[in-house]
């Protein structure tokens, strides 16, 4: 999934008023590996918009922390850039390093709380247009998917 949401960030067209201006934070070292072995969608070579786009209006951070992720969002909270788009890739992977168990432990649950709300908090006063997370592992996301739902919902 992730592909496809970096791929229609770039493939937007540069001269639209309404184009997104993205944030992309990738999350730990899995989801950094899986991002940068991407390169080229099907060997197709990058266009001159995409370049354009992906110089202008998509920035990627790369974080290897929960720590960090939550110093970031807070930052975005007190100062507000111009993305008008944060996409968030590999908080499950990042989430499972803490414990390596099957089922989240509280300070699991308590960390993803954390980003989570902190996330759609800073979406409400910034008035992003979205925020969009996106899963490593399927499966692991698949138990955090309740508390997005939740912290979506009240924010």
């Amino acid at each position: 999934m992730v592909l496809e949401v970096v791929r229609n960030l770039l493939d937007e067209d540069i001269n639209c008023a309404s184009r997104r201006k993205s944030l992309i934070i990738v999350l730990g070292y899995d989801a950094r590996s899986k991002l940068e072995s991407l390169k080229n969608y099907k060997d197709e070579p990058l266009t001159v918009n995409s370049i354009l786009r992906s110089r202008r209006d998509v920035h990627v951070l790369f974080l290897n922390s929960l720590q960090y992720i939550f110093m970031y969002l807070i930052k975005l909270e007190v100062q507000p850039d111009s993305h008008t788009h944060l996409v968030i890739y590999g908080l499950d992977s990042l989430i499972n390093e803490m414990c390596q168990e099957d089922s989240l432990d509280l300070n699991q649950v308590r960390a993803a709380n954390l980003i989570f709300q902190t996330a759609y908090r800073v979406s409400r006063q910034n008035q992003l247009q979205e925020v969009l997370f996106i899963a490593y592992d399927q499966k692991k996301w698949d138990k955090l998917e309740p508390l997005r739902k939740y912290w979506q919902e009240v924010c």
